[in-house]
């Protein structure tokens, strides 16, 4: 269902050019909806999981999140189109992590075969890395 969710929010960052930072995060907020246990007192514990397994730095995710958080108060945020693609590729390339952990078995991705993702990463690097 996570999953379910988290693609119908990208179709709709597409369909959407002015919210495609928060249907975006979004996404990747639901895919973090997986990763919650009983017993969570705070959202941290499930973001360090997500962050672990997918082997995404909190800056990747960070890159997304400036783009959503006013909007998701009603505010409207202008979004060039060099960011929306940022935006999207960061995106897609969480969800696409999802998708092979849930292969995997729901296991951790290999930090062999899966460079972790950051603010600093090379994009080309993020972008030509393993699905």
């Amino acid at each position: 269902q996570h999953l379910s969710r988290a693609l119908a929010d990208l179709r709709e960052a597409i369909r959407s050019p002015l919210d495609t930072g928060f249907f975006c995060y979004r996404a990747i907020e639901s895919v973090r909806q997986h990763f919650k246990e009983d017993g969570d007192k705070n959202k941290n514990a499930s973001w360090n999981r997500l962050r672990n397994a997918l082997l995404v730095d909190r800056g990747w995710i960070d890159a997304v999140k400036q783009f959503s958080d006013l909007s998701r108060h009603g505010a409207t945020i202008p979004v060039s189109g060099k960011d929306r693609i940022m935006i999207m590729q960061h995106t897609w390339k969480v969800i696409d992590r999802f998708c092979i952990y849930i292969q995997n078995g729901f296991q951790p991705l290999p930090k062999a075969q899966f460079p972790i993702l950051s603010d600093t990463s090379d994009d080309t690097q993020a972008r030509d890395a393993p699905l």
